[in-house]
């Protein structure tokens, strides 16, 4: 049986003295695509940096394919897109080309140069993301969406297995978003990346991710969108409504 990538038991938080999350249990399987969903300072963000090793945490445990984050040394084998990715570049003097290319230092031993085949990689990612076009210009003259998919490129172009995206469409229009959701779901079915997203599209997500983690400092519900959908527990905590427009399962109300 596949390892799973994550492993996450009883896990708690606490920032300042307050408890910013308490008591998570979930898993990230290999193929998953996890929806990471909460309310506005729920604690979604924390969450990501808690499994990237980024800050530490007060109770429970985690695993990164079998390791600590504070053990974890096969970083090749993760993608981060942090939240602020897309946001103002505004006199960066990199071009999308460049900035691709050092999503491979991670793979280079010192003295850290890329070779041909870095390049024929960094050439591949950007045709597949549709951005090859943009190869040689600078950062700050891209749009939002055309950002997102440059970072994206830098968190793939090492072949990762897991992908961590932090809030990757929060700048984006209503098109630009569903565009960027399609080629992420291609990205899941079709090469195999399992990817853990925060987002707060609850309303769409479910159309795109297998898996969906509700939490608001705590774990409301964990599991697919099926079983969110048939959940009395979530009916009752949602209203059929929101619990129907969450699921994307039926034309009509949850049954």
């Amino acid at each position: 049986m596949p390892m799973n990538l994550v492993e996450v038991s009883g896990l708690s938080v606490r920032q300042g003295g307050t408890e910013i999350l308490k008591g998570l249990e979930f898993v990230v399987a290999p193929g998953d695509f996890l929806a990471l969903v909460g309310p506005n300072g729920s604690g979604k963000s924390t969450l990501l940096k808690c499994l990237l090793g980024l800050i530490p945490f007060s109770a429970g445990e985690v695993r990164l394919f079998g390791q600590s984050p504070q053990d974890f040394t096969a970083h090749s084998r993760l993608g981060y897109l942090p939240q602020v990715a897309g946001g103002n570049a505004q006199g960066f003097p990199a071009t999308v080309r460049e900035i691709v290319a050092s999503g491979r230092l991670p793979l280079k031993r010192f003295p850290k140069k890329l070779d041909a085949d870095d390049w024929a990689a960094v050439e591949s990612i950007l045709a597949r993301l549709d951005i090859g076009h943009l190869a040689g210009r600078k950062i700050d003259r891209l749009s939002g969406g055309q950002r997102q998919r440059v970072f994206l490129a830098r968190a793939m172009v090492a072949e990762a297995e897991l992908l961590f995206l932090d809030e990757p469409t929060s700048a984006l229009d209503p098109g630009t978003r569903r565009s960027f959701y399609e080629m992420l779901r291609d990205i899941n079915r079709e090469q195999g990346r399992s990817i853990v997203m925060v987002t707060h599209d609850s309303g769409s997500i479910g159309d795109y991710a297998t898996t969906l983690l509700y939490i608001d400092h705590t774990q409301i519900f964990f599991g697919s969108f099926s079983e969110f959908c048939h959940s009395p527990a979530m009916t009752a905590y949602f209203g059929s409504h929101a619990q129907h427009l969450m699921c994307r399962q039926h034309g009509g109300a949850c049954q």
